[in-house]
């Protein structure tokens, strides 16, 4: 179910055309508002097994083509990778596409074909902020490409999938053509995934359905009738129907910079902070029993824009993690890899069937598209603006309350039916809402929030108490 010409549908559809998976779409109107009806709310509540012989639903799009990618790996084009490094390089570039190539070209996107449809005005500071952010992306893609053919390494995946939509239109309705262009290997890139069979396929059947204007340039104008009926808005609204283990104990002769646990040999360095972001991956290290040491990066010192850094993290984002030659970064990524790397060992983060799987990959996409910007807004106006010298923002502090607290009500409702996110078992998606939540809670006066919601407060009793998190918390707290 979705918008049959919204970059997401198209995405997912393109991936269930690789895998040769059948498939049928069914529309949903945004602009008329059938995304809020009941019936279509009410699909969001069934996550059901295959088991049970009842529909399975999940919703999020790089939830649902990861989800594909791996029912049915060994069909159709190989899009994981074929080493578990190779797959955790695939999960780093999504969270690179989803956080930081995504938002720019989304506004550009909004701003300058969809402003008029949708009835708001175009805002050309947007449009310049967004262009200059994503030229930035691109020179970093520009750089990576120069070393392997596609993003992830010498082989077409999800990552190289997912760019194809925002930046069709990119090239083809926006007259922006010279972003990919003036790039030379990112041009390459381009003109391979978007000449692959499967893409024109898709670039073919929503020529048909949009009389060539979605993602061609042979009309000036978009038509009246077809926008309504193909519907323009971005957001990911759709639907696809086809005894725990001990966390690893800290050895208590060790200083608790440097926690050890069984496992291998090899320790992972995990640079960054010891705050936000990377105690989700120092989490998971713990649950999945995985030897580890911090290396502290100052951001306040600017440490993560040193030219030594950016050699390893291009973004100079936190956390990044060395394990051998080995090197990730995103944080969400790098859970990934580690609960894949080490499936038999420590704490199952991931789910005992691929349905399950599927249910901690859109959970974790809703923690990082849903959750964490108003959070993490929060957090920024409350905590961090006294130190980093800016002034708080009331009006961002309201509505980002607002937000969340509607994120928030729906986690109720989630929880009132599973005693975690993604089920009945503790995954990646309670994790990582570990971090901010723990801010929220603990620093700012917030705690309401989630104390006032019965079955989220007692979820975050749950998962507050775990020993793995309790052994982060000794590294400390900024505040």
């Amino acid at each position: 179910m979705g918008l049959c010409t919204a970059p997401q549908s198209v995405c997912w559809c393109a991936l269930l055309r690789k895998k040769e998976v059948d498939f049928e779409t069914v529309s949903i109107d945004v602009l008329k508002g059938e995304h809020k009806h009941p019936d279509f709310l009410n699909h969001l509540d069934q996550f059901l097994s295959f088991k049970l012989g009842i529909i399975y639903t999940l919703y999020e799009s790089r939830a649902i083509i990861r989800y594909y990618a791996e029912k049915y790996k060994s069909q159709g084009t190989n899009l994981l990778g074929k080493t578990i490094e190779e797959r955790g390089l695939v999960e780093q570039w999504l969270e690179v596409e989803a956080h930081n190539f995504h938002p720019p070209s989304y506004n550009m996107v909004l701003h300058i074909l969809f402003a008029s449809v949708s009835g708001f005005p175009s805002d050309p500071k947007i449009i310049q902020e967004s262009e200059e952010k994503l030229g930035k992306v691109l020179d970093i893609y520009e750089e990576r490409l120069s070393k392997s053919k596609y993003l992830a390494g010498d082989f077409f995946s999800l990552v190289d999938l997912s760019h194809l939509p925002l930046t069709q239109y990119l090239v083809a309705n926006m007259g922006k053509e010279y972003m990919i262009r003036d790039r030379k290997h990112v041009s390459a890139w381009w003109d391979d995934i978007s000449n692959r069979p499967s893409w024109k396929r898709m670039l073919l059947r929503h020529k048909k359905t949009t009389n060539g204007w979605m993602y061609t340039c042979e009309q000036p104008h978009p038509p009246s009738t077809p926008i309504l009926n193909s519907s323009i808005q971005l957001l990911e609204c759709y639907i696809i129907r086809s005894k725990e283990p001990e966390a690893g104990v800290c050895r208590s002769d060790l200083n608790p910079s440097v926690l050890t646990l069984r496992s291998h040999n090899m320790v992972v360095k995990v640079y960054g902070p010891l705050y936000a972001a990377p105690k989700r991956v120092l989490v998971c290290l713990v649950e999945k029993e995985v030897h580890f040491e911090t290396v502290p990066i100052d951001l306040l010192k600017g440490e993560n824009k040193h030219p030594d850094f950016l050699k390893l993290q291009p973004f100079g984002t936190v956390p990044l993690i060395q394990d051998g030659d080995y090197t990730l970064y995103e944080s969400r990524a790098i859970m990934r890899y580690y609960a894949e790397k080490y499936k038999s060992q420590g704490t199952d983060l991931l789910g005992k069937t691929i349905e399950e799987r599927g249910l901690v990959e859109q959970w974790l996409e809703v923690e990082a598209h849903n959750f964490q910007p108003p959070i993490y807004n929060l957090v920024v106006h409350i905590l961090f603006a006294p130190v980093l010298g800016f002034p708080s923002d009331p009006k961002i502090l309201q509505e980002s309350e607002e937000k969340l607290g509607k994120v928030l009500d729906i986690y109720e409702e989630q929880l009132s039916k599973s005693k975690y996110l993604a089920g009945d078992f503790f995954s990646l998606a309670d994790i990582s809402h570990l971090p901010f939540t723990h801010f929220l809670v603990a620093n700012m006066g917030k705690e309401y929030m989630i104390k006032d919601r019965k079955h989220v407060s007692a979820w975050w009793d749950d998962i507050s108490n775990r020993p793995s998190w309790k052994r982060v918390l000794q590294f400390g707290d900024p505040f």
